[in-house]
């Protein structure tokens, strides 16, 4: 039974050979939330939106299942199902298909969403959704599956969430372009899943406005970077090369690109990063490059001037690369505006962060390290002055770690959730150090 606070009253339509009929769809979204959704469109005010009935049918299932095992309604703004309808959809598989691709571990859509809510039900409750509610997977999981993303399903935006690129693309209307799709301001290009390799995408992005400031080029057949994009599109100031075959990058791939903020190599078999890379870059605000686990290529160091010149950077999403196994020092020097570090799934040890790698993360909110390789007890000294903004700490999944040294917790003055989960230390460990008080500590 669907939760109360999601009631919805469905008139199915009609099954035919080409989908679902327009038959009108009744929903009740909550109080002072009703809507009427009639074939492809729902009108709101002077604004119309175009939904598809499967996108309906996608919502009721999330907001059953969220509304199941998350149970949260401070994360929605207005009900579920409105906020759901807004999540953007990503044409990295057929539309409407939410089978797990890689490519969607990330970023503002609700395929991420999706796949992070099936985590928390496979891996907390074995597919039991009351059992998964229980667990320490729900709470970890259930942020990212939230309208909010919590620094996963989301892209930074300086003007928030609702002008990510993914939603300015999902707003601004849907026109053919060449291989491309762009929105009718000429701002954003839509080319996922065309089909392109290196000699068409030149083409493809050739017959481009200058005028587009944000690029899709998720799941194509490229092995480089396609070249004089800093010529061709001044105001870039997105990026993404997501689930293609670029094996190799270098610093004059974005020469010009001086508007830039994101940066998304995700699920591409890179495996070495220059250290000149982002010189050019220098208002990059995300930097993302993940693999998933078992992809067979990993990059095995990040070089000590790598960020150098991006001094705004806020989010720093690396996780997948087995290879990693420390940080060189100073790294992370003069970064004070980074939120999120995410290096999950890699190869650190605490021998492999070398004193005060983390000193200028003042500004830092989140701190991944889930499924690495850490042993022995959690060092007092690893969060030190610096960390007084975290607010979440991830080691579960370490499971050769087996304590906490006195003091290890105590400069985290606004921490609300510590994962140790699928380690082995237990309550009675926590118990013997100081924790702040407005902290969860999640030990099973």
């Amino acid at each position: 039974m669907i939760p109360n606070s999601y009631a919805i009253f469905v008139i199915l339509g009609v099954v035919t050979g080409s989908g679902r009929a327009a038959t009108p769809i009744s929903l009740s979204l909550g109080e002072n939330h009703d809507y009427l959704v009639q074939g492809r469109l729902r009108k709101k005010g002077r604004k119309q939106v175009k939904y598809g009935n499967m996108a309906v049918d996608q919502c009721e299932e999330y907001c059953y299942k969220f509304g199941t095992v998350c149970a949260d309604s401070d994360f929605f703004d207005e009900s579920c199902m409105e906020d759901c309808l807004k999540f953007p959809r990503a044409d990295t598989a057929p539309v409407y298909d939410l089978s797990f691709n890689p490519v969607d571990l990330g970023s503002d859509t609700i395929n991420c969403r999706a796949i992070h809510l099936s985590f928390a039900i496979e891996f907390g409750g074995g597919g039991d959704l009351i059992e998964a509610r229980k667990s320490a997977d729900a709470a970890f999981h259930c942020g990212h599956a939230s309208p909010g993303g919590e620094g996963i399903c989301t892209d930074y935006s300086d003007t928030g969430v609702d002008d990510s690129p993914f939603r300015l693309m999902q707003r601004g209307g849907n026109y053919k372009y060449g291989a491309c799709r762009i929105t009718s301001d000429r701002t954003v290009a839509n080319c996922m899943r065309s089909d392109l390799d290196d000699d068409s995408a030149a083409d493809a992005l050739k017959v481009l406005p200058s005028s587009v400031e944000h690029i899709f080029l998720h799941v194509n057949s490229l092995t480089r970077v396609p070249k004089n994009l800093g010529t061709n599109f001044p105001k870039l100031k997105s990026l993404y090369l997501d689930g293609n075959s670029i094996e190799s990058v270098d610093a004059s791939d974005f020469d010009g690109l001086r508007r830039l903020e994101i940066l998304s190599l995700n699920v591409n078999p890179i495996t070495y990063l220059p250290e000149d890379l982002l010189t050019e870059v220098r208002r990059l605000k995300t930097f993302s490059f993940f693999v998933p686990s078992g992809y067979g290529t990993s990059i095995s160091n990040i070089p000590k001037n790598f960020f150098q010149y991006t001094k705004d950077i806020v989010n720093i999403i690396m996780y997948g690369h087995k290879g990693l196994t420390e940080f060189e020092r100073g790294v992370f020097n003069d970064l004070k505006e980074v939120r999120i570090i995410s290096f999950v799934d890699c190869s650190f040890t605490f021998d492999g962060f070398p004193k005060g790698v983390f000193d200028d993360l003042v500004s830092l909110e989140y701190f991944d390290f889930f499924l690495n390789d850490f042993s022995g007890k959690i060092p007092g000294d690893l969060f030190g002055s610096w960390a007084r903004k975290v607010f979440r700490i991830v080691f579960w999944g370490n499971g050769n770690l087996n304590g906490i040294e006195s003091g290890a917790f105590d400069n985290l003055r606004n921490v609300k959730k510590i994962f140790l989960h699928g380690t082995g230390i237990g309550a009675d460990d926590v118990a013997n150090v100081y924790v702040p008080s407005s902290a969860e500590v999640l030990t099973i």
